[in-house]
């Protein structure tokens, strides 16, 4: 896999070509949940046209291209086993898709995007080259391709680039993959399954906005999000607050947080998740907003620095494939969902008021905060 880096987050448009914008797109059982399949007859043209449009989008995206040929194999190091090549230009992976565990997925999910080379019949959409004959008919085409200019007479239904115009094609793409990632859901995360050991009472109860912050946080989360979520211990014995709530109960009990989160993205693999946890009281409707209006949808997560320069990890967009990163950190022994986020490749954001992410976790810091937001309402009056 050659492999073109990127500084800083991808740059998102929302453009939304051709009939391949449905919400099936979200969806992969490949190697990545964004894969870009390019289709035709054999030939150099077809095998480097992704590496070219890989340097032409570059740094804007992070992109992989699967080679079409595998680099040969050996008895010390058979080819089910993930490769690193190493050049000044290119970085390569080999990686046959029936060998490809969840640990050898990774070195891919690290990248915006792959190209591969698919089949007329894949259901990925696709890049569609053409040569002398007319093209055989598929489905998700949305661009065409040639070595030259001239070609047979093509569908209207998507634009045709020469190679000559591969920045154009490159937009094309980038427009692509923004669509397909306009269509994964985002639902929302409430932690409420902490013991609350240093506060000596259940933080998701407390009331810092005239209501339970468990019902403060599922609230201003059901304003942004597909749907909402509440990550508890166990599901029998929950407080009256949160009777007739959504509530998902831990799978991966005494992890903390990476448990709560690691559940979420088990439950439902193809969504992203708006985590935030009951103690940011300071946390507001504004903040999550401009949170998603800067979210990457292709890092592993979006989260905002705190007041130390740290990522906070319990007010962050978690990407479908962070399920894979998580399930390795913990099987791993790393608990530190802010100790993965910092080891991994995700889009850090500064927040507009660093205090707002300012945690509660003893009696002290509740009156504390109490007193502080009292001041605010009083000053914003």
């Amino acid at each position: 896999m050659y492999v073109f880096s990127k500084n800083g987050a991808a740059k998102v448009t929302t453009t939304k070509p051709g009939d391949t914008t449905g919400r099936a797109l979200a969806k992969s059982d490949g190697f990545h949940p964004y894969e870009i399949g390019i289709v035709g007859p054999e030939g150099s043209f077809r095998d480097d046209l992704a590496v070219a449009l890989a340097r032409a989008m570059a740094p804007e995206f992070h992109l992989g291209v699967l080679p079409h040929s595998f680099p040969p194999s050996d008895a010390a190091q058979p080819l089910h086993v993930a490769r690193f090549l190493t050049t000044p230009e290119q970085h390569v992976v080999a990686m046959p898709r029936d060998h490809a565990s969840d640990a050898m997925r990774l070195p891919l999910l690290d990248l915006d995007a792959v190209f591969v080379q698919a089949e007329l019949t894949s259901p990925l959409p696709k890049i569609m080259v053409v040569g002398d004959g007319l093209p055989p008919k598929a489905d998700a085409v949305f661009a065409y391709a040639a070595e030259e200019r001239a070609c047979p007479v093509l569908p209207p239904s998507a634009p045709f680039y020469a190679s000559d115009e591969i920045e154009a094609l490159g937009d094309r793409v980038g427009a692509q993959l923004s669509a397909q990632a306009a269509v994964t859901p985002v639902c929302g995360l409430v932690l409420a399954g902490g013991k609350s050991v240093r506060m000596g009472t259940d933080k998701s109860l407390l009331e810092y906005h005239g209501k339970p912050q468990v019902l403060h946080c599922h609230d201003m989360l059901a304003e942004v999000c597909d749907e909402v979520r509440v990550s508890v211990a166990e599901e029998a014995g929950v407080p009256d607050a949160m009777q007739g709530l959504s509530l998902l109960p831990d799978r991966f009990l005494g992890y903390g947080p990476i448990g709560g989160v690691l559940t979420a993205l088990s439950a439902q693999p193809d969504s992203a998740w708006l985590v935030l946890a009951c103690d940011l009281p300071s946390v507001s409707l504004k903040l999550l907003n401009s949170l998603l209006a800067e979210r990457n949808p292709f890092a592993y997560a979006t989260s905002f620095l705190a007041e130390d320069g740290l990522p906070e990890p319990l007010c962050t967009v978690y990407e479908p494939k962070s399920r894979f990163l998580l399930h390795r950190e913990l099987s791993q022994g790393n608990e530190s969902l802010r100790g993965v986020l910092r080891g991994s490749r995700c889009a850090f954001l500064r927040p507009p008021d660093p205090a707002s992410l300012t945690n509660v976790n003893s009696k002290e810091d509740h009156d504390r905060r109490v007193a502080a937001l009292a001041n605010q309402e009083r000053e914003d009056a």
